[in-house]
């Protein structure tokens, strides 16, 4: 039983460990295309897509996971997780409060702000 656990926790750490590098493969575009990294990771494949930055992240990912512990690895991006969780929660409420004026939603949270409120606790209390 605790090794379909274990695999369950590395299949979930792969989907997110594949749409994280994904997504993270366009911050050295970005990048290039402000000048900060050399040019070569602004270049886009036949696909349209930026194949030196997914190589650049995929090498880094290949690197951190031959380099450290792929358990600890999958739960510190679990943590990670929660904590953005409640991160963003927290950032609702900031911005709702602060009256910022090019702050427009276009819709109004449910029992503002105890909804925010449960999210930002909840994350410290999923292991109990």
């Amino acid at each position: 039983m605790k090794a379909l656990g274990l695999s369950l926790v590395l299949l979930a750490f792969v989907s997110v460990a594949n749409a994280g590098m994904m997504s993270a493969s366009r911050y050295p575009l970005a990048m290039s295309r402000d000048h900060l990294v050399p040019r070569i990771f602004r270049k886009l494949g036949k696909f349209g897509t930026p194949f030196y930055s997914i190589l650049l992240t995929l090498t880094t990912v290949i690197l951190i996971l031959v380099m450290f512990d792929p358990m600890g690895i999958a739960k510190l991006a679990s943590s990670f997780q929660l904590l953005m969780f409640a991160l963003v929660c927290f950032a609702v409420i900031v911005m709702r409060e602060s009256q910022i004026s090019s702050y427009d939603p276009g819709y109004k949270s449910p029992f503002y702000p105890w909804m925010q409120i449960a999210g930002i606790i909840s994350p410290f209390y999923a292991d109990l």
